[in-house]
């Protein structure tokens, strides 16, 4: 059952979260028209000043970072890592703004000669929000690719080697342990290749050979990229060492749902071999 909303808690936070947008938007708005942005525009027959943009910029910017930085269902922890740097910058900028407006409205600061640092300063925001907003978006889509696409094994540079440490060849293993027709036919025939055990060799273990190993290697393979990867990072799984998700995702160039099944995969074979 789900819990009853606390209507109360509700309120207050909409209600802060509207002073907080009408203070910031007024305080940066404000910052622009200090620095030269008082043209007017319409849009839709509405008077739009272009001051607005830069609290639009400015908020905008944040509020998509911040999404992306606590999406942890959709997103790794590298990209959520670099959306929580672009976010805690938006929040500085937004911060700086609202102060260095009241600062100078209040006449604690008078810019005189220098307002011309004002103007470049509030300039520079509007295409740094936007390079930076496509350099996140650019970083988060590698974990937006789908299982089913991306890249295939055509796409990546070829690998000679082949795990063949890793993998069991049923077959020799079962030829091994059948006797031979000549061997069964001289014991039961009492030749002379019939040995006591006395003429044994001294060490031999009274033990019976092995099963067939299981291995996790299925034909045909779940995914095209499994026989690829266990190729390419043989040496490491051989010793029972994983490469990391970030590893696998930069030198496959896979996104993050792919590049964990092949993980469990590398990780299957990675027990096997130390088993």
């Amino acid at each position: 059952m789900n819990a009853r909303r606390d209507w109360t808690v509700i309120g207050c936070v909409a209600l802060v979260a509207l002073a907080t947008v009408t203070a910031s938007f007024t305080a940066q708005s404000g910052l622009g028209e200090l620095a030269g942005w008082t043209t007017v525009f319409h849009v839709f027959g509405v008077e739009v000043s272009m001051s607005w943009l830069l609290p639009i910029t400015v908020d905008a910017y944040g509020i998509a970072a911040t999404r992306i930085a606590t999406d942890k269902g959709k997103y790794s922890a590298e990209v959520r890592g670099h959306a929580f740097g672009h976010a805690l910058a938006a929040v500085v900028v937004s911060v700086l703004g609202n102060a260095m407006f009241h600062l100078i409205e209040a006449e604690v600061i008078e810019l005189g000669g220098a307002s011309w640092v004002l103007v470049v300063a509030v300039s520079v925001v509007p295409p740094i929000a936007l390079g930076g907003l496509a350099h996140l978006l650019g970083v988060a889509a590698r974990d937006e690719v789908a299982a089913s696409e991306g890249v295939t094994a055509d796409t990546l540079e070829r690998v000679e080697t082949t795990p063949s440490d890793l993998l069991v060849n049923h077959k020799e293993v079962e030829a091994a342990a059948v006797p031979s027709e000549d061997s069964s036919q001289g014991v039961e025939s009492g030749t002379e290749s019939e040995k006591t055990v006395a003429d044994l060799p001294p060490f031999v273990p009274a033990l019976l050979p092995a099963p067939p190993a299981q291995t996790p290697v299925l034909t045909p393979a779940p995914d095209e990229l499994f026989p690829v990867a266990a190729a390419r990072y043989a040496d490491e799984v051989a010793t029972g060492v994983v490469p990391t998700l970030t590893r696998i995702k930069r030198e496959m160039k896979v996104g993050q749902p792919r590049a964990v099944k092949i993980r469990l995969y590398l990780d299957q074979l990675a027990r096997l071999a130390v088993s």
